[in-house]
């Protein structure tokens, strides 16, 4: 390679690794090697000496997400956490891709293996966020309370992923339910097994917005049928990140926000995809209650 050969990155006095010494000639003439960018300098100006140019630290690399828990504990509740979730993924998409036939020729109803299924996923992911609520309180206790929590990003993600499936769920059962209430062989009895199948989703909705309230550092002070407390449109809010983009937390250590990022808008998305499932099942509820099979008072 032709050029000069650039000094080796010094901190007080002691030479680095001979790689630094390499000149890489990143930008093809300026014959400044690999350490030249690694480094700070004193002055911004060009004005300063070039015999003192490589008397700073080379600045460290954070370490990754995955290394920042110091603490065993954690890395094992980690550990946990991924493997159910991706159990729990997996049974989901399982049990979703029945629902269709099951409901090919009989409506729906509560002892439906598929329904019975769905119902239980719902009750081990509300169980699984309650015990991640629980973690990120516990590893944080002196977090700011608008702080979102979150253990870990992949995690997180992963937590969206069962969401997803489980909501995709909740509305082919409702689209299964609207199909039979249109036949004129919808039965009376057929009429509250539907209603069941609807009250008992929104009861799930319900324990899902319970069990991530703490996660957003609000309150546990969420009534049947409300919605979960707002979180910001992060798609479409322009200039500075709003104050809950601030502060992740993984493992009891303040964090930059890449894992609160991430939490936010899993959050906003899950609350997104909830709000939705709630209208289409009140949709559900007028259908039936407008069929011929509705008993007439």
């Amino acid at each position: 390679m032709d050029g000069p050969v650039s000094p080796a990155v010094q901190e007080n006095g002691d030479g680095c690794d001979s790689l630094f010494d390499l000149d890489l000639d990143i930008d093809g003439d300026s014959g400044l090697g690999f350490s030249d960018w690694l480094t700070l300098r004193d002055g911004s100006d060009g004005n300063d000496d070039p015999s003192k140019r490589h008397e700073v630290a080379v600045l460290p690399l954070p370490p990754p997400l995955l290394t920042r828990s110091s603490s065993a504990n954690g890395s094992v509740d980690i550990e946990r956490d991924i493997q159910e979730l991706s159990d729990l993924n997996l049974r989901i998409y399982r049990t979703a891709r029945t629902i269709d036939t099951e409901s090919v020729d009989t409506p729906l109803s509560m002892s439906s293996p598929s329904v019975s299924q769905i119902f239980d996923a719902g009750c081990t992911l509300t169980n699984i966020l309650s015990r991640l609520a629980q973690t990120a309180a516990r590893d944080a206790p002196e977090a700011s309370p608008s702080a979102v929590r979150c253990t870990d990003t992949g995690v997180a993600l992963m937590v969206l992923s069962c969401h997803e499936r489980l909501i995709d769920a909740f509305e082919a059962m409702c689209v299964a339910v609207n199909s039979h209430v249109q036949s004129m062989t919808f039965s009376p009895a057929s009429i509250m097994q539907v209603m069941m199948i609807a009250k008992v989703i929104s009861h799930l909705l319900n324990q899902v917005d319970r069990a991530i309230a703490p996660l957003q550092g609000q309150p546990h002070q969420i009534t049947a049928g409300s919605s979960f407390p707002s979180v910001p449109n992060v798609a479409n809010s322009p200039g500075e990140p709003s104050s809950a983009f601030q502060e992740g937390i993984v493992a009891g250590v303040e964090q930059p926000s890449e894992c609160g990022k991430t939490a936010t808008v899993v959050l906003a998305t899950m609350r997104s995809r909830q709000n939705r499932l709630r209208a289409h099942l009140k949709v559900v509820k007028l259908l039936v209650k407008g069929s011929n099979a509705w008993p007439v008072t």
